[in-house]
């Protein structure tokens, strides 16, 4: 058979024009569907863009409010340090004045202490001088 003796007739034809269609229907449809494909994916890719930075922007105010809680804590502690120094220097200065107003009562004891044991003697001395001399008296 050579290819000038070749013929169609109109089953042939129709046949071709038929599986063509179905053929060019079978590739839009592919086409098509690799399209429908890619707006769903173009979709779930800008979807989970917008998912990650709102969770990395989360994540950083996460981050960022314990460094701030952190900062704060230990700004509270550096304060309740230097409130606590303040009155334990405080505390202590009033302990020295204390201190010596208490040496200075024990001083002012102490003389007069002394001074009552002055008179203590003067009066034993008075009194032993008295017992003589009334002694002296009846004897006489």
């Amino acid at each position: 058979m050579d290819a000038d003796q070749i013929t169609f007739g109109i089953k042939d034809v129709i046949g071709i024009c038929l599986g063509l269609i179905s053929i060019f229907g079978f590739l839009y449809a592919i086409k098509r569907s690799s399209e429908k494909s890619e707006e769903k994916y173009m979709s779930l890719d800008s979807d989970f863009k917008a998912f990650k930075n709102n969770v990395n922007e989360r994540f950083m105010h996460g981050k960022n409010s314990k460094k701030a809680n952190i900062e704060e804590i230990m700004n509270a502690m550096q304060k309740n340090k230097e409130e606590v120094d303040k009155k334990e220097s405080q505390i202590y200065t009033r302990i020295s004045e204390l201190k010596q107003e208490q040496q200075d009562a024990h001083e002012k004891l102490w003389v007069k202490l002394d001074s009552v044991e002055n008179m203590q003697r003067a009066m034993s001395t008075s009194l032993a001088e008295l017992t003589g001399y009334l002694k002296a008296k009846r004897e006489s």
